[in-house]
């Protein structure tokens, strides 16, 4: 296919219809399921094209006006395109740019906004000589306004500098059915496993995070929310390393020291009683009871250091979070990523407490494996 314009040296764009259903092609729209395939051309141009269905456009430059068409190649052709471009004697060109790119562009629309964008940053084209109103927005900045004369032939510039919010989002998912978040301390509405992630807005800076699920380890930190973009938060809440051990060491603890203290008032007891009174046989059964109670009181003992143990013990790695990299409000979250997986402990650390008999006697056993 041919290309040409009088006069020559046009900028000229060539988009392809890649999706059969696409929309018609207008010029400073998104455009979906168009893709271009020229850049940097000019007329007159010459290339091959497969068959399909293209938008040919001759943009406007220096005081021309925009030409644009539809084209449908069928095979065995040869076609031509030639475009006399109009002069805008009437018109003027305005040229927009912004801090932030693909800002849309509105031109005498005011807000709530009635028409489609003018453009996108950057975007320039001809537009009426006058006084015009603009308003630039885009995605977590504060909407830009404002007023500029454009004269016949001539180019006015804009450049729009945004200013990001103040505040962000904070999205939150987990491993756990259903987790408790509370920011700063204060609760807000839980994160649902079969349920979206929870979105939190907040004020940028930074915040003291607290997530907790029913027997799981609660995360506790400090999460940065961005001005004006969205931070992904995925929290690992490892599950919780049982106490029950603890409590039943405990308990036996103070059920032995109990025991042993009654044993060994009975001893004191019976030997307080006067030598006279004293069989020989009481005498020998005070020393034993006595003795027993020292083994008592000593295994309350050692019970109760298993007790403190199991209390401190703890083999499971804390919960954790990933946080991703910011991204603007308006911007979908990336797919779903392989999540890190908590790290197991290279100790069993299992404690065991027992009583032991045997023929020649009675003891208390303790063993265990870290």
């Amino acid at each position: 296919m041919l290309v040409e314009s009088e006069p020559a040296g046009a900028p000229l764009a060539i988009y392809e219809r890649i999706v059969a259903t696409a929309e018609p092609f207008a010029a400073g729209g998104k455009n979906t399921g168009w893709q271009e395939i020229t850049s940097g051309a000019k007329t007159p141009h010459a290339l091959s094209l497969r068959v399909g269905f293209y938008h040919v456009a001759i943009e406007a430059f220096e005081d021309y006006k925009r030409s644009e068409t539809d084209v449908n190649l069928a095979p065995g052709h040869v076609y031509t395109f030639k475009a006399n471009l109009s002069q805008g004697e009437f018109l003027g060109f305005l040229r927009v740019t912004a801090t932030a790119e693909g800002a849309k562009i509105y031109v005498d629309d005011p807000p709530p906004h009635k028409r489609a964008p003018w453009g996108r940053t950057p975007h320039g084209a001809l537009i009426n000589p006058g006084k015009h109103r603009i308003w630039v927005e885009a995605s977590g900045h504060e909407p830009f306004a404002a007023s500029l004369d454009t004269a016949h032939g001539k180019t006015a510039e804009l450049e729009a500098k945004l200013r990001r919010v103040p505040w962000g989002m904070l999205e939150i998912e987990g491993d756990a059915e259903e987790v408790e978040i509370d920011v700063d301390g204060q609760e807000h509405a839980p994160y649902l496993q079969s349920g979206k992630p929870a979105n939190v807005k907040l004020p940028a800076g930074k915040h003291q995070l607290v997530l907790d699920a029913s027997g799981r380890k609660a995360f506790a930190g400090e999460i940065d929310v961005p001005r004006g973009q969205t931070r992904s938060v995925h929290a690992t809440l490892n599950e919780s390393y049982p106490r029950g051990q603890a409590i039943a060491s405990g308990v036996l603890a103070v059920a032995a020291g109990v025991g042993g203290y009654f044993l060994y008032d009975f001893a004191n007891r019976r030997a307080e009683k006067e030598d006279e009174e004293k069989t020989p046989e009481e005498d020998r059964n005070s020393h034993i009871f006595r003795n027993i109670s020292y083994g008592v009181l000593a295994g309350a003992g050692v019970l109760a250091g298993v007790s403190i143990f199991f209390s401190i013990y703890d083999p499971v790695p804390d919960s954790f979070v990933q946080a991703d990299e910011p991204r603007e409000l308006d911007e979908p979250a990336p797919k779903d990523k392989p999540k890190k997986k908590p790290e197991k402990s290279a100790r069993g650390g299992l404690l065991q407490v027992g009583a032991q008999a045997g023929p020649q006697g009675a003891g208390l056993g303790v063993g265990g494996r870290f």
